[in-house]
């Protein structure tokens, strides 16, 4: 092994010396480096969310200086693909008793309308871990003892629309 130090490296030969576009891609055929047309470009946003669900780890809960109850709501967002993603929208959350879609009336709380439109606000709520939008909505004492179901009502920047109700619990 000594004898190997210091005899230095042993190979077949020297190296080669490097190209300087070695590891670049190949340029294109002339045919395909033409420019785009008008029909070559899709511009409708793959990523836009087409579909949405209030996310199970929504609860019922009590803030931790006030003590008033608090329901914690997530909002999940999917695209085309089924993968997560965000979401510029008017959210509008609602307390309906019962089921809202059996004609149970008119709500029984609203909150004002979030316009996650707004680059503060969406980076505001949004939860990068679970990649979920939290809404902290505090509740009337009152309401904390019935049967109650929490519906979302949202409309995307692109015009969409979508709605969610999930039990409160």
């Amino acid at each position: 092994m000594l004898g190997a130090v210091l005899l230095g490296p042993i190979g077949c030969g020297q190296r080669a010396p490097r190209s300087p576009d070695a590891g670049r891609p190949a340029p294109l055929p002339p045919d395909t480096a033409a420019p785009f047309t008008e029909q070559d470009i899709d511009t409708r946003w793959p990523y836009w969310p087409a579909a949405m669900r209030i996310h199970p780890l929504t609860m019922l809960t009590h803030d931790r200086k006030s003590n008033e109850p608090v329901i914690e709501a997530r909002l999940e967002f999917f695209d085309s693909q089924g993968h997560t993603t965000k979401c510029a929208a008017r959210v509008r959350w609602e307390l309906h008793r019962g089921d809202p879609g059996d004609g149970a009336g008119e709500p029984q709380k609203v909150w004002p309308m979030i316009n996650l439109r707004n680059v503060e606000l969406n980076t505001r709520h949004y939860d990068p871990v679970t990649r979920t939008y939290l809404f902290r909505l505090v509740l009337d004492a009152e309401l904390t003892d019935a049967d109650w179901r929490l519906r979302a009502l949202v409309v995307s920047a692109d015009g969409r629309q979508f709605m969610a109700t999930t039990r409160v619990r």
